[in-house]
């Protein structure tokens, strides 16, 4: 599909696609990816949706506007993606342009978390860990946590992994997930083990 898309007022439109909107955004050139793929977003775009509601939530390319954030996360949330749930789910938490509710905090998440993206795997085990918008539950934490680690070492993200150690032992200090993370990491990285 390709529309037309004026990049500041006054200016002539020319044809732009989805994809230019996307390579805009990657350039961080916000200004010109939010004229493109707002209207991408309209039509049910869920990446659009998604990018669009990032745009608002940091003030990128516009003012800053959590409201407006939270409608274009909430439809690219109902297309099923996993990083608008995970947004979604910490403003939802913490009140940011919706009225604060854990308990739809944690569908969110949990909903972003079964999906296996890790992010939302680490904030739903904190959730767990200090029971916000479910019962704590300090093994669900430690699961969840663990999943994260490992999600983020399948995206070579070795550093976030280590961290879900950490983050492991503040919740339960002396659980054997720990070291079990930890052979992972280091089994994956080929590294030697660092004493826990």
């Amino acid at each position: 599909m390709v529309l037309l898309a004026c990049t500041f007022p006054g200016t002539i439109c020319e044809a732009a696609n989805v994809t230019d909107g996307h390579a805009a955004f990657t350039r961080k050139d916000y200004t010109r990816a939010m004229a493109i793929l707002k209207p991408f977003a309209e039509q049910d775009d869920v990446q659009a949706q998604l990018k669009v509601g990032f745009m608002y939530f940091y003030g990128e390319g516009v003012d800053q506007d959590y409201r407006e954030a939270s409608f274009w996360l909430s439809r690219a949330a109902a297309g099923g993606n996993p990083i608008a749930q995970t947004m979604l789910s910490r403003m939802y938490l913490y009140g940011w342009g919706v009225e604060q509710d854990s308990a739809r905090a944690f569908t969110l998440c949990k909903s972003a978390a079964r999906n296996g993206y890790a992010d939302a795997q680490a904030h739903l085990g904190i959730l767990y860990a200090e029971g916000l918008g479910v019962g704590k539950n300090t093994s669900a934490a430690v699961d969840w946590l663990y999943k994260a680690g490992i999600s983020y070492l399948t995206t070579a993200n070795r550093e976030m992994a280590l961290s879900m150690v950490d983050v492991i032992r503040e919740v339960s200090p002396d659980n054997f997930m720990i070291y079990r993370l930890l052979n992972e990491i280091y089994e994956e990285t080929g590294e030697n083990h660092r004493e826990p």
